[in-house]
């Protein structure tokens, strides 16, 4: 019995346990945020602990929704409305980031649905692709008819169109 690895074994070729790259979003508008990485956000290997990029996926979501006019107190206190809940998230990761990094965390809309509506999120360092995102939203609103239960509305036109008019040229 060997104790090297052949070259049928993943060990021998850790490039290929790697996930792949995907492919660049396409030139569809955007919303870009931009941040840099704080020192609490890294672990003591000094890079952002994972979680924090859903954080990042967040606070993007609502500059996008600031810039549309619906800032979140606005929306509570004015609307009614809680909020912009996340009913779906996920991520891949494929490059660290670090204390200081400037970040441009670009947002589109990927699909507009009639009572929720899914972005995807690019995390961008220098022109180089960190993390990728999904979040599936939808405006909730609590049913006083079924004791303050949270609810789905269904999306409102001028959200929409709000939303949309903040998306820029990639």
């Amino acid at each position: 019995m060997s104790t090297t690895p052949d070259s049928t074994s993943p060990a021998s070729s850790p490039a290929q346990t790697l996930a792949p790259m995907p492919a660049p979003f396409d030139d569809s508008p955007c919303h870009r945020h931009r941040m840099r990485v704080p020192f609490g956000d890294c672990d003591p290997a000094q890079i952002v602990y994972f979680v924090n990029f859903y954080r990042y996926f967040d606070n993007a979501t609502h500059a996008l929704t600031e810039a549309a006019g619906y800032e979140l107190v606005h929306v509570r206190s004015v609307l009614g409305w809680v909020g912009f809940p996340v009913a779906d998230a996920s991520a891949r990761f494929f490059r660290p980031a670090t204390i200081n990094d400037a970040l441009v965390i670009e947002t589109r809309v990927q699909s507009w649905q009639p009572k929720r509506f899914v972005l995807a999120h690019r995390i961008v360092r220098d022109g180089v692709l960190l993390a990728t995102g999904e979040q599936t939203r939808f405006i909730g609103i609590h049913r006083q008819d079924r004791g303050g239960r949270l609810a789905t509305l269904a999306i409102p036109d001028d959200f929409r169109a709000a939303i949309d008019t903040c998306m820029t040229p990639a």
